[in-house]
């Protein structure tokens, strides 16, 4: 959402922080992902789990604590 966007760019131009934890939401870190590669800053997630951020091409600076989607319906099947 906006409010994650406006967060992290605070926390950028404000702190001039290394890295930042944060959004969970999918939908969030996706924006918030865009701007992290941007400013070359790493951005990791405690729950995104959306499929697109896996793309190391267009998301290079963002990792993740749990697995994507993918990763999960793939563990799951295999149960």
């Amino acid at each position: 959402d906006d409010q994650a966007q406006t967060s992290f760019l605070n926390l950028i131009s404000k702190h001039r922080v290394s890295a930042v934890v944060g959004p969970g939401a999918s939908e969030s870190a996706e924006r918030v992902a865009s701007i992290a590669n941007f400013f070359g800053v790493p951005h990791v997630s405690c729950a995104a789990t959306s499929e697109v951020l896996s793309n190391k091409d267009d998301y290079p600076m963002f990792f993740r604590v749990v697995p994507s989607d993918a990763g999960q319906t793939k563990a799951m099947a295999e149960l």
